[in-house]
């Protein structure tokens, strides 16, 4: 008999490990991939639809990782508050018990709804903050790719181009002119500097 509790135990384990890597490889292969071409795809949508926006995104990517911790860590902690706020107004949805149709019951619907907006408009920022963040790294990458076949004039001119950058075809033209230079030299580029 105690053989037996403690092979139910050793199971759960085993399919807790499982399911954790199913879920995990689950994330990195597909989920990951997908939420990151949505996320970039609809700042995409937004950059080309408003030329102010782009100016406002374009300007801050310019401004390097001045302030882009602070950012993060904001982002982070307004996501956790908002995901405990949300648990906790989600919980007349969940309850199973009498489902008399109140006010009390419409005020939480009414809290969850919001906490589904304020939820999504976090993760707009969030994901507008890793765009930002891959623009600069993808910058600092090529051109830290492209600097041994640059002098230093032309080193700090890319520095300096990079933080005048105002639009979207600033950063693509002066993105376009370190890729020449790597291709020209023979550099390997990784993929997504391409």
């Amino acid at each position: 008999m105690e053989w037996l509790a403690h092979r139910k135990k050793v199971i759960w384990v085993v399919v807790t490990i499982l399911l954790g890597a199913v879920g995990s490889g689950l994330w990195e292969f597909a989920l990951k991939p997908c939420l990151s071409w949505f996320a970039t795809s609809c700042i995409n949508g937004v950059i080309s639809i408003s030329s102010d926006f782009s100016i406002a995104i374009y300007s801050d990517i310019a401004r390097g990782y001045n302030y882009r911790i602070e950012k993060m860590i904001l982002g982070w902690t307004t996501g956790g508050v908002l995901g405990l706020w949300i648990v906790i107004a989600i919980n007349p949805w969940i309850r199973v018990g009498s489902r008399t149709e109140s006010v009390t019951n419409w005020k939480s619907h009414a809290l969850s709804l919001i906490a589904v907006f304020i939820c999504s408009i976090i993760l707009f920022l969030t994901s507008l903050t890793l765009f930002m963040t891959n623009r600069i790294n993808n910058f600092e990458q090529i051109l830290c790719i492209s600097a041994p076949y640059l002098n230093e004039i032309q080193v700090k001119q890319a520095k300096s181009d990079f933080g005048q950058i105002r639009t979207k075809d600033d950063y693509d033209r002066l993105m376009k002119r370190l890729r020449a230079v790597a291709y020209s030299s023979g550099a390997y580029l990784p993929t997504h500097l391409k």
